[in-house]
């Protein structure tokens, strides 16, 4: 049932669950957020219920139960879900967002007109909103009961967490009897299940942030909410690594997940001292991280996009490229137990730093040498994976010229035979 203003400046929608044929479901009418059953025939099909601020499902002792849940969006995609028992409507997250997507529907803005089947943010469940600007949106209803089973179906599962705080996954799912080589991804990592334990750079799922469950049978369970020792001090205190590239979570809906090893050859690399990041054209994609002896990766794009990648020798700080390149999919590449293999380009030396390797800035000109050969290509990015200046064919100690760039930080990369040269420069202002 929608109430809307003669002028469509403002309306007011129900959503309920279906009732049987001698049951209805309605307010007070006293203009509050109370709400009853009614013993009177209805049509038995969901229907809906709003009120700006939240929405009434379940009407045992809500009121002493009533709490609320900020959620925190970043401009562009945003992975999101609730904790709150009840259904929340569309049109709490309109105000910012260009694009709403759940597992089986959608939602989308073109030309300041909303189009599509989305309705409302139904509770344990996942969705992906972008937003058209950093914003935080705080929702308000009754407290979820976590004993109630979510359902898992062979294949891809949209959850959302709906615990208060946060747990580390192997005491969320302790509970979910996970087959071997199910996973679970986040827009900050992913984990896979292998002999008895969760693996991966996802260590903790977190209140309102929502997650993409891939399993290998049909399966339910609750969340094992009786214990939250590990979870509380790693929430949000993973150390950011310090890196040459930059990767943008928000900018894109979609993650390709991946476990590889790396090699040169026919021998496999200590990855421990290596960086690896996942790249579309010049735009960085992704990050590794070394977990358990892998290099475990997120990769944010869209379908079919072609991803190549680059290993950085932490020692030398040397850029090599990787023979391998994929079309970008929702798939896992590798396992935790069979890696998928990368071998470095001219990887030869990677352990070895190169020491006529030179670079020099001087009256607003860059200067760079190596061997006194050609560079095939000279590149400079800023810290957020942006190209300034990209040249081709620079002889060794041919002058750049890098006096119209902004004051800031700046990636070298030079090519030269098929391996990458990396270096930082800083432009302060004058």
């Amino acid at each position: 049932m929608t109430l809307q203003s003669e002028d469509g400046s403002w309306y007011d929608e129900m959503i309920y669950q279906a009732q049987d044929q001698w049951q209805t479901y309605g307010r007070y009418p006293d203009g509050g957020q109370h709400s009853s059953y009614l013993e009177r025939p209805s049509i038995a099909r969901p229907n809906m219920m709003m009120s700006y601020d939240y929405i009434n499902e379940n009407i045992t002792g809500w009121e002493s139960q009533e709490m609320a849940i900020t959620l925190e969006l970043g401009k562009g995609w945003n992975w999101v879900s609730h904790n709150l028992n009840n259904w929340v409507h569309k049109s709490r997250f309109t105000g910012h967002a260009q694009q709403i997507m759940g597992q089986s529907e959608s939602y989308i803005k073109e030309d300041s007109t909303w189009t599509g089947t989305f309705s409302a943010m139904f509770p344990a469940t996942g969705y992906k909103m972008k937003m058209s600007a950093e914003t935080e949106i705080t929702l308000r209803g009754l407290i979820y009961d976590t004993a109630e089973p979510v359902e898992i179906k062979k294949g891809w599962n949209w959850i959302g967490y709906p615990a208060a705080i946060a747990m580390e996954v192997n005491e969320a799912f302790a509970n979910a009897e996970p087959d071997n080589e199910d996973y679970i991804v986040g827009q900050d990592g992913f984990a896979q299940y292998t002999d008895g334990e969760w693996i991966g750079t996802l260590k903790t799922l977190e209140p309102g942030k929502g997650y993409m469950y891939h399993s290998e049978s049909e399966k339910e369970f609750a969340y094992n909410t009786a214990i939250y020792a590990k979870a509380q001090h790693m929430y949000r205190s993973s150390a950011v690594e310090e890196t040459p590239w930059n990767a943008d979570k928000h900018k894109y809906p979609n993650i390709m997940c991946m476990i590889a090893e790396l090699f040169v050859d026919e021998t496999i690399i200590d990855m421990e001292n290596c960086i690896i990041g996942a790249f579309c054209g010049d735009e960085c994609r992704g990050i590794g991280k070394y977990v358990n002896g892998r290099m475990m990766m997120n990769v944010y794009g869209e379908k079919n996009e072609d991803i190549t990648f680059l290993v950085m020798d932490n020692d030398s700080e040397r850029i090599f490229d990787v023979v391998e390149n994929v079309p970008f999919t929702e798939t896992l590449l590798g396992t935790v137990n069979q890696p998928y293999p990368l071998h470095i380009s001219g990887g030869t030396g990677i352990l070895n730093a190169q020491s006529n390797w030179r670079v020099q800035v001087e009256d607003g000109n860059l200067y760079l040498s190596l061997n006194s050969k050609m560079f095939d290509r000279v590149a400079l990015t800023d810290v957020y994976g942006n190209t300034v200046l990209a040249i081709e064919d620079v002889a060794s100690g041919e002058p750049i010229n890098i006096s119209t760039l902004l004051s800031g930080v700046y990636i070298i990369t030079a090519e030269q035979d098929g391996a990458i040269y990396y270096e930082k420069i800083v432009k302060i202002g004058e």
